[in-house]
């Protein structure tokens, strides 16, 4: 009987530690609105910095595929989700300026 008492008691502490929550950041990455690219069009660079460590994006320039027109104001700082760009989604650049690679905005607001 004391087995199957301790057996219970431990399922339960168990499966209430683990379903504790991480504290999961609303936005992945800040980033800084640094101009429009002359290369590719009216996608804008911006210096990204992770926040969170889990991604494989490091930190650095990168052209901001879908970042909205009223976020893409020279030196505005902010808050984005992002990944890099499946093929169909990436824009045409010609090669006059030096090339960076490109990330793919999900979602981005200002930073406060």
């Amino acid at each position: 009987m004391k087995n199957i008492i301790f057996g219970f008691l431990f399922a339960i502490g168990f499966t209430s530690t683990a379903c504790e929550k991480e504290d999961i950041p609303e936005h992945q990455f800040e980033a800084t609105v640094l101009y429009q690219g002359m290369d590719c069009g009216g996608t804008y660079l911006i210096s990204l910095n992770n926040l969170s460590g889990d991604s494989t994006l490091v930190n650095g320039v990168y052209y901001a595929e879908n970042l909205s027109s009223d976020l893409r104001i020279d030196g505005l700082e902010i808050y984005l989700n992002c990944r890099y760009p499946k093929e169909n989604e990436l824009s045409l650049c010609t090669t006059f300026g030096p090339g960076y690679p490109h990330i793919f905005v999900i979602n981005a607001k200002i930073a406060e």
